[in-house]
């Protein structure tokens, strides 16, 4: 199942003008698929630094409960999150109990009205962030003031 197709598709029923980014690894089998889309930029095979300005830049990520998750979330981003793999439901659940993400559910079921309801909340979801805050601790500043003080 191409999940990514399905939730382009979605995004681009919401708004066609969409600028959307997709990130995507080696085993990606649906390349081809989305060569439909002209909003659409494909990102393979880019370094963590890379991936991290990558999360930064786009006003949403619509992700799985993977390690992706931390990345986007200790950044600061409004999260759609979603779960296609059991051993991802733990981390999932955490993430929409602690008011960390909005969740989707299951991407393998999920409809377009769920992912449109969802993706309006986000328009009044500043708690995301601010429960990120807290839960990542931002303390980058603090940190590379210490790497400094130790040389």
């Amino acid at each position: 199942m191409n999940l990514s197709d399905k939730v382009i598709g979605f995004l681009n029923q919401i708004n066609p003008d969409f600028e959307i980014h997709l990130l995507i690894g080696d085993a990606y089998k649906f390349y081809d698929s989305l060569k439909k889309y002209d909003n659409v930029t494909i990102h393979k095979n880019i370094s963590a630094s890379e991936v991290a300005l990558l999360i930064a830049s786009c006003n949403v990520c619509v992700i799985p409960a993977s390690s992706l998750l931390n990345e986007a979330a200790s950044i600061g981003s409004l999260v759609l999150l979603g779960y296609f793999t059991d051993n991802q439901i733990l981390p999932y659940n955490y993430f929409i109990d602690n008011g960390l993400a909005i969740g989707l559910g299951d991407y393998r079921t999920l409809e377009f009205e769920r992912f449109k309801n969802k993706f309006n909340q986000l328009s009044d979801a500043g708690f995301l962030l601010e429960n990120q805050r807290k839960a990542y601790h931002y303390q980058q500043a603090d940190n590379l003031k210490n790497i400094f003080y130790e040389i």
